[in-house]
């Protein structure tokens, strides 16, 4: 009994060849992992399959097997190997198998089982779709090879006899052994012996039919080594014995069930039978066709729906070219019931199509005709949902592959016209050659000789217009080698003429035998799958239709929809929201009350192209109440208005400017719905939001485009010449307002010190976005800038300006390269405030004390403290600049205004608030010098500790200086200084004065300043919104087309619903019914400029041109407020 103990060691080696990594059947080690885990089972030729017995090729040359010792008793032992029990025969009697198609000899190592957790599979194998409770596996090895081990990996090393197993009444005895002896394997790594016993017993009485093809093992690694024979007859065993099968466990200690791997594609493999498996396929049971051939369940099938609103004009759809279709040519024509269709097919001369887009000539071999049962039926295609009670085929196979069946198998092997038959009152004279001759072929499998007939008379008299797409033929095999052109127009066909049709008869019977009427030979229309129908010609428009664009645009809407001609006197929408006439209304300032947005449930989002937005439609309780409403209002959909660019998009508009997207809500009023049609009652709440666009993981990269953009500036400047030209340094600025780059970028940009124009753009940029506090912050610093930059004024003239003066402008200013700039806080204000640090102007200190020096008193002090600088030796004198030398009084004064000294509180100078002060580091190692030249940068820091200590050494210098000062101060200003405060920048103050008086700008410059320092809000200058909520897309580019969305809340509105505007207006689409209480949120929706470029790629047809354009700006112009008032619970 020692080779017992050999073979149950063998036993797991023989049923799978050797691997370290674990796998099951399920779980993270389960079959579908297996291809990620080991290499092998992700090839093309594995095994088990599907075999589909409609596609099998029947093999005659397939012999009987001839079975060695199959009768002979032979030693067993069962075994659990973890995946499957295992019988191995001993090596004492040599079990062998020959023939049936095999080229050598192959002997028997052991059989194994698969089954499944119920009867209702565990096959490994299908036959048609159809699966077993289980399959017994008998595994041979090649004798060419030593052993199992080195014939595993051969091609030809291993042959497996698979059988199928039915359930019966009643225990199947020859499996009793094995059955009974289960109790002893019952665990992992468990054999016991079954003594000797015949490997025939088991297997069915008498067994010849049988399937081949090429394949693997089923189990890792899958060796591509396996010649598979599994036979048509069944084994049988009762419901009792497969129960004791299943009760065996695995290495994990559960029941080992489910031992068996999904089907694998066919691929390329021809899988042949010895026998015909007689396969009839029905027009009353076309779901079926699916079981018996793989193809009938592929993708690209047909027929097809036609929705022609989703084809697309192809201009290389030129017209067909059609040979011997006239009937000149001799051409024998045979008429035939195949028992599914009649068919006329063709001999003799050569009919032919080509050009029309078609990639060859393909030559005419048959056509065929389908029908209904009544004349509201009867065509497999349909155009817009319509059937045509006929539709004829016209079948052409591929010139240059010889012969029909060559060519079925071929992608492109098929070219198949298909014509449509509509009822007409008279008769058609073109088909009596082939209706007078029904008679003739009235059973299955009959057929005449007809008299010849032109097929040109039997196609449209427009053969121009077409549709075109990629498919399969309409009847089993399926196979997806079809060119199909369906032709636009139709063949006229009396109801007598096709009657005549349905009197032939069909290959099916009913209960008596007899064979039924052939009649509905049509299959069910099969789904695009993502193919696009194309067409040769235009659609016309449907009727009212329209479009935001071209000859159908809004300015024509009112042709078909009076109410949107309503420009001047109605309530139209959207409008223009003028901030500065909205008016404040406490009725508004009660919050919206918004149900059921924050759920993650209750409500599902189907999102779909209309052709004209994307649209939302909701389903569920999502309710709006309050904020000034006078009902409970319902949610049913969201729609989007974007534009073919981020600098518009939204249908409205505040003072003048649009946003790159607007989404907007529709809600139902429950109590007024019946009047939704109306056109007085408010039944109607739009909820709009605006979208700004946002640059997130690619706002970096725009933005150092911009800085190689900025690096080519060679001047700046506004607009020049008679036109208006805005100069390359505007437009760049016009750019980073619309990319809205990051602060942190803005900042990078300023602090560029190899570049001047990059400096001066990001300068320009900050005082145009940023806040009073920011601009001071990084602009000042920059006064120590002293380079020159070209300017061009509006004539074209060019002249010379420098840093400095650059940054003095945009802080003192109104308007900079011709840019009206946004008022920011005054300095001194900012100070007090204690918001900024107080500054002192070194150039101006310098300069002071330079002129104290002038003194003979202060020099004699200084010329005590201080010892003279070292003269330098062997160096030229440093050139003054021309900037430095012209000090104007009025830049005097500029100067001046820019300390923001307060006439009534001036600042302190005392040592007590040295700490507070921000000095700006000058260097003052050379006064006289620092007066007119500039300031070398790492000089004035190396030596900024001596400044101070010098500063500081006598407190009753600093005390005489600050009276001298003073004094040369007052005698200098006399009263501009007054004059100034209380001219020129008292206008620009106006009414700002009086609101801060009576306490309501302070409110709101308070609230918006601590927004703008917390980055909570940004203004209409660019001021950025950090609430960011994605809008949920996904690609689906045609009109039609939906999708379900899966969302955890309510994505399309913002974070504050709180501030808003409210006006009565109307639908912005046709046909403009005034029923609609308008909501539009202060707030914005942040959305990425890839998530916009998203929405762009979506389709639409342009009925003017049938063709499919980009779904772009799909916003109506605003409209005339006419008298109606926009109201707010914010002020401004």
């Amino acid at each position: 009994m020692c080779w017992v103990k050999v073979i149950a060691v063998l036993a797991a080696c023989l049923f799978i060849t050797v691997h370290s990594a674990e796998w099951t059947y399920k779980g993270d080690h389960g079959d579908d992992h297996w291809p990620e885990l080991f290499d092998k089972c992700a090839q093309r030729h594995q095994s088990p399959i599907n075999i589909y017995e409609g596609d099998l090729t029947i093999d005659s040359q397939l012999l009987p097997f001839r079975f060695s010792n199959y009768d002979a008793l032979v030693d067993m032992v069962l075994s659990n190997n973890g995946h499957s029990a295992v019988v191995t025969l001993g090596p004492t009697v040599p079990v062998a198998i020959s023939g049936g198609g095999l080229t050598n000899t192959y002997n028997a190592v052991q059989f194994h089982f698969h089954w499944g957790e119920t009867s209702v599979d565990g096959s490994e194998h299908l036959v048609s779709s159809a699966a077993y409770p289980m399959e017994l596996h008998i595994v041979h090895y090649n004798t060419k090879y030593p052993d199992f081990s080195t014939a595993s990996v051969q091609p030809d090393g291993l042959a497996v006899l698979g059988f199928m197993f039915e359930i019966s009444s009643t225990n199947n005895k020859n499996l009793d052994n094995i059955v009974n002896n289960f109790a002893n394997v019952m665990t992992v790594g468990t054999s016991v012996s079954l003594g000797a016993g015949t490997l025939s017993s088991i297997l069915p009485p008498s067994f010849s039919k049988f399937y081949r093809y090429p394949g693997s093992l089923t189990t890792p690694g899958c060796d591509e080594s396996v010649t598979w024979t599994v036979f048509k007859e069944t084994i049988q065993i009762s419901e009792l014995q497969l129960q004791v099968f299943r009760s065996l466990t695995d290495s994990h200690n559960e029941l080992l069930s489910e031992n068996h791997r999904g089907v694998q594609p066919i691929n390329d493999r021809v899988v042949v039978a010895n026998f015909d498996p007689h396969i009839h396929w029905s027009y009353h049971a076309t779901s079926e066709w699916s079981d018996l051939y793989e193809a009938c369940s592929a993708e690209n099938q047909s027929p097809i729906n036609i929705e022609t609103n989703l084809t697309q004009a192809d201009e290389k759809l030129q017209v067909l070219t059609f040979k011997n279709y006239d009937g000149s040519s001799p051409v024998t024509m045979k008429l035939k019931n195949t028992g599914h269709a009649a068919q006329v097919d063709f001999s003799g001369a050569e009919i032919s199509v080509s050009n029309g887009g078609l990639p060859d000539e393909y030559v005419a071999s048959q056509l065929h005709f389908h029908w209904g049962s009544h004349d509201l039926i009867g065509s497999e295609h349909l155009i817009d949902d319509h059937s045509y009670p006929m539709e004829l085929h016209i079948v052409h196979y591929k010139k240059s592959l010889g012969s029909l069946a060559n060519a079925a198998t071929e992608a492109e092997g098929l070219a198949v016209l298909g014509i449509f038959f509509q009822i007409s009152s008279n008769d058609n004279p073109a088909l009596n050659s082939i209706i007078q001759n029904l008679g003739s072929i009235q059973m299955p499998d009959t057929s005449v000789e007809i008299p010849t007939f032109s097929l040109n008379s039997i196609l449209p008299a427009n053969r121009v217009d077409f549709y075109r797409y990629e498919g399969s033929l309409t009847t089993p095999r399926c196979l997806e080698s079809v060119i199909w052109t369906v032709f636009k127009d139709s063949v006229p066909i009396s109801s007598a003429q096709l009657d005549k049709f349905r009197n032939i008869r069909s290959s099916e019977r009913d209960q008596n035998g007899q064979n039924i009427a052939l009649v509905d030979n049509t299959r069910h229309v099969q789904y695009l799958n993502g193919r696009v129908v194309l067409r040769n010609f235009n659609l016309p428009p449907p009727d009212n239709y329209w479009s935001y664009k071209g000859s159908h645009g809004p300015s024509s809407w009112a042709h078909d929809y009076p109410l949107c001609g309503d420009r001047y006197t109605g309530r139209q929408s959207p409008v223009n929201i003028d901030t500065k006439k909205v008016l404040f209304n406490v009725v508004n300032s009660i919050p919206l009350r918004l149900d059921g947005y924050n759920a993650s449930s209750g409500y599902t989002l189907t999102m779909r192209n209309t052709g004209h937005s994307v649209q939302i439609d909701i389903d569920g309780n999502l309710t709006v109440s309050r904020g000034g409403l006078r009902f409970t209002y319902r949610a049913t959909q969201v729609h989007f208005h974007w534009g073919s660019d981020s600098t518009r998009g939204s249908e409205h508009t505040i003072d003048g400017r649009s946003y790159p997207m607007e989404s907007t809500s529709q809600f139902l009023s429950d109590l007024k719905l019946a009047e939704f049609y109306g056109s007085v009652s408010t039944t109607l709440v739009y909820l709009s939001v605006s979208f700004r666009s946002q640059t997130l993981q690619s706002s970096l990269a725009i933005s150092a485009l911009m800085v190689d953009k900025a690096m080519e500036l060679k001047y700046v400047g506004g607009v020049f010449g008679g036109n208006i030209k805005p100069v390359p340094f505007l437009c760049l600025l016009l750019k980073m307002l619309q990319i809205q780059p990051e602060k942190d970028i803005v900042v990078e940009f300023i602090k560029n010190e190899d570049f001047k124009y990059v400096r001066a753009l990001g300068a320009l940029y900050m005082r145009l976005t940023g806040t009073s506090v920011d601009c001071y912050k990084y602009l000042e610093p920059l006064y120590y800038d002293y380079r020159k930059l070209k300017v061009i004024d509006r004539n074209g003239v060019f002249s010379i300006i420098y840093m400095d003066e650059f940054i003095d402008n945009l802080l003192r200013e109104e308007r900079v390269c011709d840019i009206i700039l946004p008022r920011i806080q005054k300095r001194n204000v900012l100070e007090e405030t204690n918001v900024l640090e107080t500054r002192v102007s070194a150039i101006e200190e310098d300069i002071d004390d330079v002129e104290s020096e002038e003194e003979e008193e202060i020099t004699k002090d200084v010329k005590k403290i201080v010892p003279p600088p070292p003269v330098k030796e062997n160096k030229p004198p440093r050139q003054s600049s021309p900037h430095r030398r012209r000090i104007s009084p009025r830049r005097r004064d500029n100067r001046e205004n820019h300390r923001h000294r307060s006439p009534v509180k001036r600042r302190s100078r005392s040592r007590e608030r040295v700490d507070k002060r921000h000095r700006s580091p000058p260097d003052l190692k050379h006064r006289e010098d620092l007066r007119y030249k500039g300031i070398n940068k790492k000089a004035r820091y190396e030596r900024e500790d001596d400044r101070h200590r010098r500063r500081h050494i006598d407190r009753s210098y600093k005390e005489k200086d600050r009276e001298h000062r003073a004094h040369r101060e007052n005698k200098r200003d006399g009263g501009r200084e007054d004059k100034r405060e209380g001219g020129r920048e008292d206008r620009r103050e106006g009414a700002r004065e009086d609101r801060r008086n009576s306490g309501r700008d302070s409110r709101r410059e308070g609230g918006r300043d601590e927004k703008r320092e917390s980055g909570r809000d940004r203004d209409d200058k660019g001021r950025k919104n950090t609430n960011i909520q994605h809008l949920l897309l996904v690609s689906f580019f045609h009109t039609g087309s939906s999708v379900l969305l899966d969302v955890v809340a309510f994505p399309f509105l913002p974070s504050d619903t709180s501030s808003f505007f409210r006006y009565d207006g109307s639908l912005t689409t046709p046909g403009c019914y005034e029923t609609v209480t308008w909501t539009l949120f202060r707030e914005t929706i942040k959305v990425s400029e890839d998530q916009i470029a998203k929405l762009r790629t979506l389709q639409q047809i342009d009925h003017s041109t049938n063709l499919p354009t980009p779904m772009v700006d799909n916003n109506r112009p605003v409209q005339p407020l006419n008298g109606r008032t926009v109201t707010s619970i914010f002020w401004f």
